[in-house]
Order: structure tokens, then C-alpha cells, then sequence
């Protein structure tokens, strides 16, 4: 259950950073005439904000995945 959750998650997040990536460079490129001394594209600025949002989303998946392993899946479905 945990890793089907998890599983989940990591598609999710993989999407979202490929998406922003993509729409980061595009924006960086129209919007680099507004930029002063600053490079559109810096990688490790990418790189970081990439990490950190996905670490964010992972750790998001984990704790309620965490939470519905720890339910008996009969106490669940008398519960609904």
C-alpha cells in the first residue's frame, strides 16, 4: 500500500518538475531583457529549487501513507 501511495507520488512530482523546468526555461528566455546581471538559466538555482519542491512532495506522500498502512483495511471499509 505504501509503495503504490509513494509510487503515485514519485510519477506525480516527476511530471510537475519536467513541466516546470520546461515552462522555467521558456518564461526565463521571454522575460530575460527584464533580468540585470542575472542569468535566466543558472543551474544550480534549478537544480535546488527542483530538489527541495520534490523532497516537499515525497514527504508529503509519506506521512499519510504511512498513516493508511497502519489501518486495518476491514476498520477502513466499516468506517465509510
Amino acid at each position: 500500500m505504501k509503495r503504490l501511495v509513494l509510487g503515485e507520488g514519485v510519477r506525480t512530482t516527476s511530471i510537475g518538475a519536467g513541466i516546470g523546468l520546461l515552462l522555467a526555461a521558456g518564461l526565463g528566455k521571454l522575460l530575460s531583457g527584464l533580468l540585470f546581471r542575472v542569468s535566466p538559466f543558472d543551474p544550480l538555482v534549478l537544480t535546488v529549487a527542483t530538489l527541495v519542491l520534490s523532497a516537499t512532495a515525497l514527504i508529503a506522500c509519506y506521512f499519510p501513507a504511512r498513516r493508511a498502512t497502519r489501518v486495518a483495511p476491514t476498520e477502513a471499509l466499516r468506517a465509510e
